[in-house]
């Protein structure tokens, strides 16, 4: 078992997303995508989370989205982990090295008409534009891993419950 570890934010998270962003798009058909998204607390500046940078690649069509996953697993260094995903979310991961640091990457495939990753993207800009909800949520991050005694799966449990008031909230807006 992995033990979760919570780091402060990293301010060249923007760049290391930019860089993979390029990689993508230089092994990928770029007619199959309708976006490539930096999501999660590393799109959010002075967010602390786990650090690993969070990638949506959304794809036009589902059908589109296979075919990229069979580019990912083709072209790319990506791995598909054994857990992880959803029945709108294919995920991926790969970690390489940036400079001096090494850069963990969760790169997760979708469709444009999916429905789950619109609700991440709202969560994102709300956190963007509301500062004091970001710090609440970074607070709660570390109250979560304590009293999931650092487990992943524990933690991410813990979640769900501040994440939906944020999307009424966001919804209602």
């Amino acid at each position: 078992m992995v033990k979760l570890i919570l780091k402060r934010h990293d301010p060249k998270s923007k760049l290391y997303f930019a860089s993979e962003k390029k990689y993508l798009l230089g092994k990928l058909s770029k007619n199959l995508i309708f976006n490539i998204i930096h999501f999660g607390s590393t799109a959010v500046p002075g967010l602390g989370g786990k650090g690993m940078i969070d990638i949506f690649l959304i794809a036009k069509t589902k059908k589109a989205a296979m075919e990229l996953i069979d580019q990912i697993r083709d072209r790319t260094d990506y791995d598909r982990p054994a857990t992880g995903g959803s029945n709108e979310r294919i995920f991926h991961r790969r970690t390489r090295g940036i400079g001096k640091k090494r850069v963990t990457f969760h790169l997760h495939v979708s469709w444009k008409s999916a429905k789950r990753w619109k609700n991440d993207v709202l969560f994102l800009d709300y956190l963007l534009k509301h500062p004091d909800a970001a710090r609440r949520y970074e607070e709660l991050k570390y109250v979560w891993a304590k009293k999931a005694g650092y487990v992943r799966r524990k933690y991410h449990d813990s979640k769900p419950r501040f994440i939906s008031m944020v999307l009424r909230k966001a919804k209602s807006e």
